[in-house]
């Protein structure tokens, strides 16, 4: 197994008639006045390449930024290309919750083995003179 993608997002979408998908506003940081918060709305985009036909158990896990870790959402059973062996996988969330600033980290988590994590740094903002763009 090979996780080729995996990147946050504001938005993933697959072409119905194509199966390509396409991935719009890539990101990492955020910005917020006050905590706890919740970012409106973003995705998750993974893609896996495994042996044709291959099963996989896919769990996601959200590890806050005070350490503490959610219980890791099953995703329906992603199931290789007969031919490529590609698993692609859209995650959409919405009403982020971010309790502090800091950093938090999605793991990706295939057939019990960690296969990669993505990180999404919360800022607080502490003057709107210095307000960055979110």
């Amino acid at each position: 197994m090979t996780l080729q993608a995996f990147l946050l997002c504001d938005s993933a979408i697959t072409d119905a008639a194509t199966g390509k998908v396409s991935v719009q506003g890539i990101f990492g940081r955020v910005s917020a006045s006050q905590f706890p918060c919740a970012h409106p709305s973003c995705a998750l985009f993974f893609q896996l390449r495994v042996a044709p036909g291959e099963k996989c158990d896919l769990k996601l896990q959200l590890e806050h930024s005070n350490g503490a870790r959610e219980q890791p959402l099953d995703l329906p059973m992603g199931i290789g290309d007969t031919v490529t062996g590609i698993v692609q996988g859209i995650i959409n969330m919405n009403a982020l919750p971010l309790h502090d600033p800091g950093t938090y980290t999605f793991s990706l988590i295939v057939n019990g083995s960690l296969a990669g994590t993505v990180r999404l740094t919360a800022d607080k903002i502490e003057d709107a003179r210095n307000e960055r763009p979110h």
